[in-house]
């Protein structure tokens, strides 16, 4: 008793933007900005985050660009704010904007980048490929 249908396609759209006014040896960071967008099967949303506890001399709380979401990342994590009650306080964002250390470094981020978000929408995609089973059926004692 089998049956299952084809796993409809996921796909998303990522733009980079690199800095442009770099001059070698003189600028102390190269800055990129990813965005994702177009999401097909999967939420725009991908970048995790996490947010600092809040600076008691500020009163503002920091968040940090941490990664390319997991599947369970993209069930879990809210998106645009962490929930209050949560700790770690992750959340999910269309984009993130660093600072590295050199226009090469930035171009690896951008690489490893695309090869974790494939990894991602590939992940969605098999898992909506579902196979039924025969039922079992609980009953009182």
């Amino acid at each position: 008793m089998s049956s299952s249908s084809p796993a409809p396609d996921v796909q998303i759209t990522l733009t980079p933007e690199f800095e442009t006014d770099y001059e070698i040896n003189g600028n102390v960071g190269f800055r990129l900005r990813v965005t994702a967008s177009d999401g097909v099967g999967i939420d725009n949303e991908i970048f995790r985050y996490y947010q600092q506890p809040i600076n008691p001399n500020t009163g503002s709380a920091d968040s940090s660009f941490s990664g390319v979401c997991s599947w369970p990342d993209l069930v879990e994590l809210p998106i645009v704010e962490p929930l209050p009650e949560e700790s770690p306080a992750g959340f999910r964002l269309d984009y993130f904007d660093i600072v590295v250390d050199s226009e090469t470094i930035a171009n690896e981020v951008w690489d490893l980048i695309q090869v974790q978000v494939e990894e991602l929408v590939q992940t969605v995609k098999d898992g909506e490929n579902l196979e039924a089973q025969p039922p079992v059926v609980i009953t009182s004692s």
